[in-house]
């Protein structure tokens, strides 16, 4: 992936140190990462975008509130990550189209269903919430195989930490929720 390595490592370093400076306009830069990377990235943007809005989805339907702050809290996450995501994909002349996938908004309206028939059921909905992070993991695993070595690899590194995490947490959660 040596195509894949120039400016964008340097933007990526200054990110990763908490920059907030943006990139300069799309017009005066070069595409550094390829085609292939930067539609993962784009795949990836989409499943934060709808990993948020099913963290959102839960949060409203729980009845517990440090759950829903949790849900709101990784929601917030998840919002970031496709932001920053966005950002690459952009530096790259390249556009996401703001619609989620297909797979993650059925599985937002199951959640709401679920939540929905089963009277906001904690054990059922953190279950469902943690389906969907085995999901979103495996999608950063796939991804961080195909980009080592390329200049966001240490972004999805840091962003594939935090989403097992979270991970963790829900099922940890759920296992404390499990009815007798």
């Amino acid at each position: 992936m040596t195509n894949d390595r120039t400016n964008e490592e340097e933007f990526t370093r200054q990110r990763e140190m908490g920059s907030t400076a943006h990139p300069p306009p799309l017009s005066s830069r070069p595409s550094t990462l390829s085609h292939d990377t930067v539609e993962r990235l784009k795949d990836l943007v989409r499943v934060n975008q709808d990993s948020a809005k099913g963290f959102e989805t839960t949060a409203d339907q729980v009845k517990s509130e440090p759950v829903a702050r949790l849900m709101r809290s990784i929601a917030a996450e998840r919002r970031g990550f496709a932001g920053d995501l966005r950002q690459h994909v952009q530096y790259n002349k390249d556009e996401v189209t703001n619609e989620g996938s297909v797979r993650a908004k059925v599985h937002r309206w199951w959640v709401n269903v679920r939540g929905t028939v089963q009277d906001g059921d904690l054990h059922a909905m953190l279950s469902e919430a943690e389906k969907a992070e085995d999901v979103i993991k495996g999608l950063y695993q796939d991804v961080l195989k195909e980009t080592s070595g390329s200049p966001v690899h240490s972004l999805l590194q840091s962003q594939y930490e935090s989403i097992r995490q979270g991970h963790d947490r829900i099922r940890d959660l759920r296992d404390g929720f499990k009815k007798a």
